[in-house]
């Protein structure tokens, strides 16, 4: 069993929240519950003639529930069902969504892809638009005696051109960690932001921290931290 809990303070007012929960149900059978808030903060409002009216906000919400299933030693399939809602001033919308992955590791290589957002659409008064599905394919590979580990991903957006994300970290004794990473958008959104993230944590106990830190030439940085409790698995320095 693990919890976990996310905290971003993205750009400007905007701030994300993650709660995860993972319980097994069996030796190869595993259930998840989430819920994700993302806070776009507060707005003036307007009338028809640019007069000032009342302040409104903005959010969506997210509900999640995902089962895992591992095949065999080295591979494990997934699926997630997601009710989404979004709230702008008085209007709200509301969808469910379908995510499936799959991960494969063996030795120092992992592989592992997913498709998230799979054919759902949401309604704001008459508008109807497609969620932004996506496509993942991941990499990681691990050396000088598993102390190394990098990783890349590429992601293919349903509506967007793809994006390279690749990463390093270190980690001394499975305890303390380092990390570098480095997107590359091929779009012009790039030119919004560096694409470099930093970051790091360390494990003591059941208990894992991490942090992450995401310079931005616009709008300013991102931080993101994240505290796990694992049960029933004791850690130390």
């Amino acid at each position: 069993q693990e919890i976990v809990f996310v905290h971003q303070n993205w750009y400007q007012d905007v701030n994300f929240e993650y709660l995860g929960y993972s319980l097994p149900v069996a030796p190869k059978h595993t259930l998840g519950l989430s819920i994700t808030y993302l806070n776009l903060g507060d707005f003036q409002g307007y009338d028809a003639s640019d007069n000032p009216t009342s302040g409104f906000s903005a959010y969506g919400m997210v509900f999640g529930l995902a089962y895992s299933y591992k095949v065999s030693p080295s591979v494990s399939l997934g699926a997630g069902l997601k009710g989404i809602q979004e709230k702008l001033e008085n209007e709200r919308a509301s969808s469910l969504a379908l995510d499936f992955g799959f991960i494969y590791r063996r030795g120092k290589f992992s592989l592992g892809a997913a498709y998230t957002n799979l054919v759902t659409s949401m309604k704001f008064i008459q508008e109807k638009e497609p969620l932004p599905g996506k496509f993942t394919l991941g990499f990681g590979y691990k050396l000088l005696q598993d102390q190394v580990s990098l990783a890349w991903d590429v992601d293919f957006p349903r509506d967007d051109k793809p994006i390279l994300k690749q990463g390093i970290e270190y980690g001394y004794k499975e305890s303390a960690f380092l990390r570098l990473g480095y997107e590359y958008k091929t779009s012009a959104q790039n030119l919004e932001g560096t694409g470099l993230s930093l970051g790091g944590g360390f494990k003591f106990s059941n208990w894992e921290v991490d942090y992450n830190y995401s310079p931005n030439q616009v709008v300013g940085g991102s931080h993101r931290i994240s505290l796990s409790y694992r049960f029933g698995t004791k850690r130390s320095l």
